[in-house]
């Protein structure tokens, strides 16, 4: 009789040890499955960044006061047509308190005879790849330019300062022929990480940049 309660004991204390494990289990599953984060969905066109150590986000939407504005431009040099394609993200009107509410980005140069760009020019220009920032605004070499506005209105560009590890890519470049109404456009999704300079010495430090914004071609 004592043999067998001995093990009726162990049989007992194996039971709770079997139960713990299970429950042991079932709470590492349950705080796993709580742990996992929600990934954030952005609207179709945005921009975010860290700058300066701070995370900011806008997005193109109904109702928000974002819009997208053309920056393209041309000038004749040597009987050489030369362009800038570029657009800003404007959030200057929307209701959130923003820091940088305006960014934009351009892209030089692309250089014909003629000033009539078509279709087939432009979207064979700007495409996907990786991008040279430039030092200046003066049409002639290849690169992107990029700027930030702050809400006081002061202008940060990516061409008033030294760029060392920087980088941009375009990893979307979507193009959208001409309708009625509507010039031909490439959709852009810019990755970046730079420096950007005002003209009494400030700096911004833009970590993890990335902008979708439409480039247009008005010409």
């Amino acid at each position: 009789m004592k043999h067998t309660h001995f093990f009726a004991q162990h049989q007992y204390l194996m039971y709770v040890i079997i139960f713990c494990i299970i429950f042991s289990g079932c709470k590492k599953k349950e705080t796993a499955e709580e742990e996992v984060a929600v990934p954030v969905v952005l609207a179709e066109y945005h921009f975010k960044a860290n700058i300066n150590g701070t995370d900011y986000v806008y997005e193109i939407k109904s109702g928000n006061n974002t819009n997208m504005l053309s920056i393209s431009d041309n000038q004749n040099f040597n009987g050489m047509e030369l362009f800038r394609f570029g657009a800003e993200m404007d959030a200057t009107s929307a209701p959130a308190n923003l820091g940088y509410p305006v960014v934009g980005i351009s892209f030089q140069t692309l250089k014909q005879l003629t000033t009539d760009v078509t279709d087939a020019d432009f979207f064979g220009f700007l495409k996907k790849g990786n991008y040279n920032y430039l030092n200046t605004f003066v049409l002639g070499d290849n690169g992107v330019v990029l700027q930030l506005v702050d809400r006081n209105g002061n202008f940060f560009y990516s061409t008033d300062g030294p760029q060392p590890a920087a980088t941009f890519t375009v990893d979307i470049a979507t193009p959208k022929a001409a309708t009625i109404g509507n010039v031909a456009k490439v959709k852009v999704r810019a990755l970046f990480n730079c420096k950007v300079y005002n003209a009494v010495g400030g700096t911004l430090d833009i970590k993890d940049g990335e902008l979708v914004i439409d480039i247009e071609n008005p010409y």
